[in-house]
């Protein structure tokens, strides 16, 4: 589902454009992250032209309401002269804004990617659901609970040794518990959510990145890393960005829009690039800054609150997700009763 989307971004025309920022985004973020390579002027000589466009795009699609994919090259060629002109205004106030800038960076930023990764975990379970409902065997009830059973206890298992690292996972263990036991009692209305089941075992892979992100980052404080694990988190980090690009241009972004009727879908995709973007200045920014706040305290700082931003999510999307498929059931029996008549 996500490679079909992303397959949209490089070969339909309407997205050339986030095709191009994606491409300008993923540049300057593989050079950021191999400073000890590249020197950091390198890395920060891409983002505020980026920053600049991206600034000019979203106020076009968010304030004018443009089409952003249906723009001609004379609407974009006019966005990008007055994204330069932004950008020169910009240069000579970094110094002034870009703590706040990495602020709002930070926020944005976790908060899209957990959304939309938390509404592909609680998509992909269900579809995988509705796949073993559709069996014809009378075996798809029994594979449906070894789902559920399997997935929770997995997920469960994989929380309890993240406690033994970091207690902070403790409020996931709970919360785990108590959706798996609201899923079990949906059983009453006969409402089966047996997709919790998948959707535990993402979140709970998703939060081993989240810890080993934070040890990472403290590791990093005392000693340098090894260049595998650099890799191994620069290709995670990556397919997250890739991952959550392609799921907005899906049709993910269509309800997200009708939950925030402001935003156009062209508007939430500028501003994931831009937020990624502003994130990956202000780290550089932080690093070379003359006050010496280390980067690394600052890596830290945003590994805990990316995880301590996801707890409630998880709650969220939990609740919000065994109440949605609670509706889609209700539809679902109303439609065999029409047929029935």
């Amino acid at each position: 589902m996500v490679f079909s989307e992303l397959k949209k971004l490089f070969t339909e025309k309407e997205y050339r454009l986030f095709l191009i920022l994606t491409l300008w985004l993923i540049i300057g973020f593989t050079l950021f992250q191999f400073s000890d390579i590249i020197p950091y002027q390198v890395s920060l000589a891409f983002y505020p032209p980026l920053l600049g466009i991206c600034i000019a795009l979203f106020v076009a699609s968010a304030v004018l309401r443009i089409e952003l994919r249906k723009a001609n090259y004379k609407t974009i060629l006019i966005i990008v002269v007055i994204a330069v002109l932004i950008s020169i205004f910009f240069s000579a106030l970094w110094t002034m804004l870009y703590v706040g800038l990495y602020i709002i960076a930070v926020f944005s930023y976790i908060f899209i990617t957990a959304v939309f990764y938390m509404y592909s975990c609680y998509k992909y379970g269900t579809d995988w659901d509705q796949d073993l409902k559709d069996l014809k065997t009378p075996l798809n009830k029994i594979l449906r609970w070894f789902v559920f059973l399997g997935g929770t206890v997995l997920s469960l298992v994989i929380i309890f040794v993240l406690m033994r690292i970091a207690m902070i996972a403790f409020y996931i263990f709970v919360i785990m518990i108590a959706l798996a036991i609201l899923g079990v009692l949906t059983l009453i209305k006969g409402k089966f959510n047996a997709w919790l089941g998948t959707f535990f075992l993402w979140v709970a892979l998703y939060s081993v990145y989240l810890i080993l992100s934070v040890f990472m980052a403290l590791g990093q404080q005392n000693s340098d890393q090894g260049l595998l694990i650099n890799i191994g988190f620069y290709v995670f980090d990556l397919f997250m960005i890739i991952y959550v690009i392609a799921s907005i241009i899906g049709v993910k972004t269509e309800v997200l829009s009708k939950q925030f009727k402001f935003l156009k879908p062209d508007a939430i995709l500028v501003w994931l690039i831009f937020s990624k973007a502003a994130f990956e200045l202000g780290k550089a920014l932080y690093e070379i800054s003359p006050s010496g706040i280390s980067l690394m305290n600052i890596s830290v700082v945003n590994s805990i609150l990316g995880y301590v931003l996801f707890i409630p999510l998880f709650l969220i999307a939990g609740i919000y997700g065994i109440y949605k498929f609670s509706v889609r059931k209700d539809d679902e029996d109303e439609k065999k009763i029409e047929n029935s008549n």
